[in-house]
């Protein structure tokens, strides 16, 4: 949705529906007291308004876009440029938006191992700290490149017995079997194992209770 509170904001989102109907589909609202803000992807507005969606404060500068024929005069090419980046940017965000709810890190990087997204959560959810981001360790990379295994996955260390925390790697392919990128996430399995084993009716035993037939459960080890 596109708040405009005045003739001139009205006919600029005209133009923005215009020139990028390719990714928005946009709804120009002059009253957003009574609107249910869940039923959009999206606003945009020149000013911050109350809003749980991904909001965007279009710069006041990019008015003078109002016409469709001004990204034709010299003075508004540019504007129209930056506009198209910050366009462009948003549409990005909002496609990777629902990864930014995920409780654990969730990072997108390129073939070279250049992080492209990132939720910007830490490893382990009780680090109150935010970590610095960097490119993906070039040993995952060589992992994943020189084995025939085109996922790696890491034990992490965790404050809580109540989480079982995996960082988990996998390498992504085009059709033609080409490095694309890699996705990196961290997981608790600690769900995962117990329907398992309640499921399967087995148990997780320490290595001096491993016996050749059926498992058998460890008060130290039981999940």
């Amino acid at each position: 949705m596109a708040f405009a509170s005045n003739e001139s904001e009205n006919n600029f989102f005209i133009t923005l529906k215009t020139y990028f109907n390719y990714l928005f589909s946009i709804q120009i609202i002059t009253d957003i007291s009574t609107l249910n803000h869940a039923d959009f992807d999206g606003s945009f507005a020149f000013h911050d308004i109350e809003t749980s969606i991904p909001h965007l404060v279009i710069d006041s500068n990019y008015l003078a876009i109002s016409q469709t024929n001004s990204k034709t005069e010299a003075n508004d090419i540019k504007t129209f440029s930056e506009l198209s980046k910050t366009m462009t940017e948003f549409h990005y965000m909002l496609n990777f938006d629902l990864f930014n709810h995920l409780p654990y890190r969730f990072r997108l990087h390129n073939k070279d191992g250049q992080t492209i997204y990132s939720n910007h959560k830490p490893e382990d959810p009780f680090d109150i700290y935010p970590e610095e981001e960097y490119p993906i360790d070039k040993w995952v990379q060589n992992s994943l490149i020189e084995k025939k295994a085109k996922e790696l996955h890491l034990l992490l260390p965790s404050a809580s017995q109540d989480y079982i925390l995996v960082q988990s790697y996998k390498r992504l392919e085009n059709d033609s079997g080409q490095l694309v990128g890699y996705i990196e996430h961290v997981h608790n399995i600690k769900p995962l194992l117990e329907g398992y084993l309640k499921e399967s009716g087995q148990a997780i035993v320490g290595w001096s209770d491993v016996t050749s037939g059926a498992s058998i459960s460890n008060d130290d080890f039981e999940l």
